[in-house]
């Protein structure tokens, strides 16, 4: 070291929020012989801090001795916070020169700067303390009083300057403060402080016992009076335990406050006044816990008023006021809050829970509960309303209310109802499943309604809308319109839908009807049109199958007719410029007319039909009106001269008219036969065939064609019609019990042919399908005679049969049908059932294939169910007909209703080859093999679901066959059994693999895999390569090629008796002499030390640990700590596997000798530690010089090129509790240390070498 020039053995920081680092310029002999102080707080070093040196190296100094210091994460001193760090050399000896020793200027110059460092220790302190000037005479005496003397007094200096405890009152010259420690000395105190005066003031304590009040601590005064000009008076006379009653008559109910007159008080009684009501049984009013503020606030209670707020005018002044006085009532206000003046003000209320906020607010509540007023002069809808809420504001136009958010009683909790108008000023969101608008006009500004907006998903919801339209009925109907999203996204109208859609509407739901649209339709219209289209159509229409024209008779204006190409089919409409027409003329102009002519013909002189022609020769058309209501006798036209065909002309006589609007034809006489209902004024008629005179129907005999009517049919009125020889039906004839032969019987769609009393046979056609319907009994479809076929088309036009009824064989036949060609798949037989091709069964939820006996009793060895495979019978006989494999079921007990066991049994021809056993056994009669395209799996397992230790996952047995000779060859001879070491959880499977071996009786363990991967022979653990090689948890190797090796590194030949006095001792020290220091405390050497074997599974056992205590000086009795640790694949101590403790004890060179808990090692190369725990002692070590006689280390885990001498390894803050650390594979701060204590293993058992 350097020379020593820093006298200051302390140096201070103010910090600032980092780690540093914080030099300290005073020298020291190791890192650890500082002290930190942060504010005065002594900090830890390896915790708060570590030492380093000026390349940054922890747990290291400066070779002059400096250092600096940094602090760890999280412990960063800040700018307001002081650093203060101290030299803390330890007041021991650093060398021991012993008679004859040798001294060495580095061991001299080493001793002399720890004496330096110790004097400038003492000196600072010593400058740190309180002292005599060194020109005070020497009288002066800074000894303290006796203990008698000074105990619980303040220490001062008297008029000579000596220490003395005698106080008076003019020694104190207190400043403005006086500080007081209190019993506790600690860092809290108390200080009384005064206030700078700006004149006299005088503070007189009163001869009593008393404690002063303040003004921020929480006491109760008594027989005190505060005056001031805002409180009149403050009196507690009139108030309840724990209640403040401020003003007069304020009254304080208890744990209440009344502030302002009359506050909280009762009236009615002068006896009584400032006082609460008493009950008729003489106890007071339940009125806890009220805080009443303002005049006459809750001034009159009556009965129970717990937890009210008043505060205002005369809020709350009446609680039950209008009760009788000295009456038990019971029925009082509670956790009422009126805010305002003459809020909640009422003489009968009596209510709970309500708040009113605004002046006159709530005050027409009486017993109501529950309301929330805010608002000048808001009320509920009446006195006993419950659970209202609402809100008014004062309008200045009208001087009232204007509600404008109410509550009922009758809504639902959490339910806010508007009874007027709502304006929202920016957005609203409404976060619920349901917005229901109750309201007869909806008006929506916005001319875009977004639907599904929040939609995320593909195209799979639909879009539109729907309402409830009729419920009148047992089912709502619901119509709407919407985009279907099913449908290549189709706009489509609705109706009578039963089923209330969600996000997509159920075109197949029951009742769904496409609907009608009426509307204007503007734009090009894509597909067919159906139905008729009123109103006008513009645009190009591709097929019209029929138009709507409107009437133009009028407009003088030419007009092109339209024509077609084709006669039928699709044409497009064309005109002609030469074939014109005239509405307001009626003129039709073309360049000539073939055929008939209809209309005004004004040259027309070969036209055949004309309407009014006035030059057309011949007209065999002629256009007629129709007229059914003039009142006229009109003429009707005739043919002149009886012609019945060719050019005639036309005729008509006066006698011969007919009336439109009576509907009478007048002739003079009628011939021929009369078809016609009663008429009163005929006189005589011919042969009548049917009819009724005067309401009675014409007998049978007076009708003149029996052979056309077979009785009297009488249609008027009866719903049946006839034409020709054709009786139509019309309407339900009840009558009608029987009919004759049908050549056609013709029903409508949806129209039903009954039969039975009450339509239990039902036949109808329902636009889309014919349905036979049985609505009671048994339906019987019977052919009397023959067989019986359902039939229908096989797609090609045929008339193909697909089940068939063979009634000569008995049989059922189900027939697939392909091109016109059956063939039967399932035939029913006298004994099952045949099937044709392969049966596949399928069903949501797996489909089951069952077989069942139908002997009720079943009995062991009985038959439950066979499945047999076997070649048809249509072979050539023998084996060929045999079953070839089967399956079989057989009960393996007596069926009850507690037991059904079964095996299943394979049969190959009707030889058994696997049974599978009712108690999960399977037993096989072949060998067994797997094969899967990634390798088979063979899965064993228990069927225990709680797994426990022990217990067996599975296992593989193997022995010879139950019919050997009994006894141990029966037993099982081998098997490999998987056994749970853990109860299985989420995270944890631990199993071994056991593997048993048979020599005479049951096969017992003999080799064991176990869950970590270890492999046991019986005991005897077998290393693996990569644990023979050592790795974090295992030493060194012990590979053969080391075995000499380790032999020489033992450093001695072992005797073959036990021997303490031998050993190894770690490190292999060399050298002429040995030296001693003082080793520090908590700080762990280590040194390397190999341990020998037989081989590499021969343990060595050890005699003990040992250490030698130092051999001048002091020895220090100190638990000293000594363990054995594996070495990790970077050559440090890693896992401690032996340890023991025991005392150095005082006594000068003597052998310490420990037994550890672990004596059984594992050859190979480890560390061995030693500790002297929390403190110093003198312990035996190697010479530490390179001069003549010095020792040093064979092995060590460093060497120094400086010293030429390997090193051992020094580790500060890794004691956990003045124990080893039983991990040491992640710490680093190891330091090379040079002088290392003896540290040495004892044999403890015969040893006859490798």
């Amino acid at each position: 070291m350097t020379n020593i020039t820093s006298t200051a053995r302390t140096k201070s920081y103010t910090g600032n929020g980092t780690a540093g680092p914080f030099d300290f310029s005073f020298q020291i002999n190791s890192f650890t012989e500082v002290k930190v102080f942060v504010d005065a707080t002594l900090k830890t070093a390896g915790v708060h801090y570590n030492v380093e040196n000026s390349s940054s190296e922890s747990s290291k100094i400066n070779a002059d001795g400096t250092g600096r210091v940094r602090f760890t994460s999280g412990n960063f001193p800040t700018n307001s916070q002081t650093i203060t760090i101290v030299s803390n050399v330890p007041l021991s000896r650093t060398s021991v020169y012993t008679t004859g020793g040798p001294i060495t200027a580095s061991s001299l110059e080493t001793d002399f700067d720890t004496s330096l460092m110790h004097h400038q220790q003492i000196s600072t302190r010593i400058d740190r303390t309180i002292g005599v000037p060194e020109g005070e005479p020497d009288t002066v005496s800074m000894t303290l009083p006796a203990v008698s003397q000074r105990a619980n007094r303040f220490l001062r200096f008297d008029a000579n300057g000596n220490v003395t405890t005698t106080i008076t009152a003019s020694d104190l010259a207190i400043g403005s403060s006086i500080i007081f420690e209190g019993a506790t000395a600690n860092e809290y105190e108390t200080t009384v402080t005064v206030t700078d005066p700006t004149a006299d003031r005088t503070w007189t304590i009163p001869d009593v016992t008393d404690t002063f009040v303040g003004t921020t601590a929480t006491q109760s005064l008594s027989n005190k009076t505060l005056t001031n000009t805002a409180i009149t008076s403050f009196s507690s006379s009139a108030s309840h335990t724990g209640g403040v009653g401020i003003g007069i008559d304020a009254h304080g109910h208890s744990v209440g406050v009344s502030i302002g007159k009359n506050a909280g008080r009762t009236q009615g009684l002068d006896s009584f006044v400032g006082t609460p009501y008493k009950s008729g049984f003489g106890t007071d009013w339940d009125t806890d816990g009220t805080i009443s503020i303002g005049f006459s606030a809750t001034e009159d209670i009556r009965g129970k008023g717990k937890y009210n707020v008043a505060i205002g005018y005369e809020a709350l002044q009446y609680i039950g006021a209008n009760q009788p006085f000295f009456t038990n009532f019971d029925n009082g206000a509670g956790d009422n809050i009126a805010i305002g003046r003459f809020a909640l003000k009422n003489t009968d209320f009596t209510g709970y829970g309500n708040v009113a906020l605004g002046a006159g607010s709530g005050s027409t509540i009486t017993t109501g509960d529950g309301n929330t007023m805010l608002g000048f002069n808001t009320e509920p809808s009446s006195a006993t309303a419950t659970a209202e809420f609402k809100i008014g504001a004062y309008n200045t136009d009208i001087l009232d209310t204007v509600t404008y958010m109410s509550g009922t009683a009758s809504g639902t909790v959490g339910t806010v109802l508007v009874n007027n108008h709502l304006t929202v000023g920016g957005n609203l969101t409404v976060n619920g499943d349901t917005v229901t608008v109750n309201t007869a006009t909806l008006s929506v500004e916005d001319p875009l309604i977004i639907l599904a907006k929040a939609n995320n998903s593909s195209d799979s919801l639909d879009i539109g809308f729907y309402g409830l339209y009729d419920t009148s009925g047992s089912q709502d109907l619901y119509a709407g319109l919407f985009r279907d999203a099913n449908d290549s996204g189709k706009w489509k109208l609705f109706k009578d839908l039963q089923s209330e859609p969600t996000t997509t509407v159920d075109t197949s739901g029951t009742g769904y009807t496409v609907g009608t649209l009426v509307a204007n339709v503007e734009g090009n219209v894509t597909g067919d049109v159906t139905g008729d289209v009123t109103g006008n159509v513009s645009g190009t229409a591709g097929i019209a199958t029929s138009i709507t024209a409107s009437a133009n008779n009028s407009t003088d204006e030419t007009v092109f007719p339209t024509f077609v190409d084709g006669a039928t089919g699709t044409q497009g409409l064309e005109t002609d410029t030469d074939l014109t027409y005239n509405p307001s003329t009626g003129v039709l102009t073309a360049t000539q007319f073939t055929g008939a002519l209809s209309g005004n013909a004004t040259s027309a002189t070969t036209a055949t039909s004309a309407t009014t022609a006035t030059t057309a020769t011949n007209a065999n058309h002629v256009s007629v009106a129709d007229n059914e209501n003039t009142d006229e006798n009109n003429l009707i036209p005739f043919i002149e001269d009886g012609s019945a065909t060719g050019n005639v002309g036309l005729e008509s006589d006066g006698d011969l008219t007919y009336n439109p609007s009576t509907g009478r034809l007048s002739a003079t006489q009628l011939a021929g036969t009369l078809q016609t209902a009663s008429q009163t004024n005929i006189t005589g008629v011919g042969t009548i065939s049917t009819g009724v005179w005067n309401a009675t129907a014409i007998a049978d005999a007076y009708i003149s064609s029996s052979a056309t009517w077979n009785a009297k049919v009488d249609t008027g009125g009866t719903g049946l019609t006839k034409v020709g020889t054709t009786l139509n039906v019309d309407s339900s004839q009840p009558g009608i019990t029987s009919l004759g032969t049908l050549t056609s019987l013709s029903l409508g769609d949806s129209s039903f042919l009954n039969i039975g009393a009450g339509n239990d046979l039902q036949l109808y056609h329902n636009s889309a399908n014919s349905i036979i319907l049985n609505n009671t009994g048994v339906f019987y479809i019977i052919s009397a005679v023959g067989d019986m076929e359902l039939r229908a088309s096989g797609g090609d036009g045929g008339n193909d049969p697909y089940v068939i009824l063979d009634a000569s064989e008995g049989e059922t036949k189900l027939n697939y049908v392909s091109s016109g060609v059956s063939s039967t798949k399932l035939t029913t037989k006298t004994d099952g059932v045949e099937i044709t091709g392969d049966l596949t069964a399928k069903t949501s939820d797996g489909a089951i294939l069952k077989l069942q006996t139908s002997e009720p009793a079943v009995n062991v060895g009985d038959v439950l169910g066979a499945i047999e495979f076997s070649a048809p019978d249509e072979t050539s006989g023998g084996d060929a007909d045999d079953t070839a494999f089967s399956i079989t079921a057989f009960a393996d007990s007596t069926f009850s209703n507690s037991s059904n066991k079964a095996d299943l049994v394979f049969k190959a021809d009707t030889t058994e080859v696997m049974r599978v056993e009712h108690q999960g056994n399977m037993v096989l009669g072949g060998n067994i093999t797997a094969k899967d395209s990634s390798g088979a799996v063979l899965t064993l397992q228990t069927s225990i679901q709680s797994v426990g230790i022990s217990q067996t996952l599975g296992a593989i047995q193997f022995q010879a066959p139950d019919e050997t000779s009994g006894g141990d060859a029966n037993n099982v001879a081998a098997s490999i059994v998987a056994q749970p070491t853990t109860s299985f959880t989420s995270t944890n499977n631990s199993t071994d693999l056991i593997f048993k071996l048979g020599v005479s009786g049951t096969a017992t363990e003999k080799m064991r895999l176990e869950h970590e991967g270890t492999l046991k022979l019986g005991s005897d653990t077998v290393a693996t390569r990569e644990q023979l090689k050592g790795d974090a948890t295992n030493g060194a190797g012990v590979f053969s090629d080391e075995l000499i090796a380790r032999k020489l590194h033992t450093g001695c030949i072992l005797t073959a008796q036990d021997d303490s006095s031998q050993g190894m001792i770690a490190g292999r020290p060399h050298g002429g002499f040995f030296s001693q220091f003082s080793v520090t405390g908590d700080r762990i050497y280590f040194m390397p030390i190999m341990i020998p074997g037989t081989g590499a599974s021969g343990n060595f056992t050890v005699g003990g640990f040992q250490f030698r205590t130092g051999f001048s000086g002091t020895v220090t009795n100190r638990t000293v700590k000594m363990g054995l640790y594996t070495l990790n694949t970077q050559g440090y101590p890693s896992q401690l596997v032996s340890k023991s403790s025991t005392s150095s004890g005082t006594t000068l060179n003597t052998q310490v000798l420990a037994t550890p808990d672990v004596t059984s090692i594992t050859p190979g190369r480890y560390a061995m530690a030693l500790v002297s725990v929390a403190g110093s002692t003198l312990i035996v070590s190697n010479f530490n010089s390179t001069g003549a006689g010095g020792s040093f280390y064979q092995e060590g885990f460093c060497d120094f090129m400086t010293s030429q001498k390997p090193t051992g390894l020094a580790l500060d803050g890794a004691m956990s509790s003045g124990e080893l650390p039983t991990d040491l594979s992640s710490t680093s701060g190891y330091g090379d240390q040079q002088s290392v204590p003896y540290m040495m293993i004892t044999y403890g058992s015969t040893y006859t070498g490798e």
